[in-house]
């Protein structure tokens, strides 16, 4: 087994947050409410993008990574959906608070 200290420092790093996350509630919110962020900043995006090609009756150019592809306005609908109903409810998350006893 080869050592990576890049994937040691990402796990030690990632571990460490999740700690932070179980000690410390408020770190959790935080950090959901910047995924609503960019769920929501890229769900509008993506809708923009889609109704844009759809009223110039123009193509979509392929954006892609390694497993999606998006090359149709509905596809680029679905996914922008998607991030959006994602986003809202992460931040409808966010703001719920456990009380702890004292």
């Amino acid at each position: 087994m080869q050592f990576d200290v890049t994937s040691f420092v990402l796990g030690v790093l990632l571990g460490g947050l999740a700690l932070a996350m179980l000690i410390f509630p408020r770190v959790l919110r935080i950090l959901t409410r910047i995924a609503a962020v960019v769920l929501l900043g890229s769900g509008v995006g993506l809708l923009s993008w889609s109704l844009d090609a759809l009223l110039r009756v123009g193509e979509l150019r392929p954006m892609g990574w390694e497993r999606l592809n998006i090359s149709t306005p509905s596809e680029a609908i679905g996914w922008g959906a998607g991030f959006l109903v994602a986003g809202t409810l992460a931040l409808i998350l966010s703001f719920f608070t456990t009380h702890e006893p004292r």
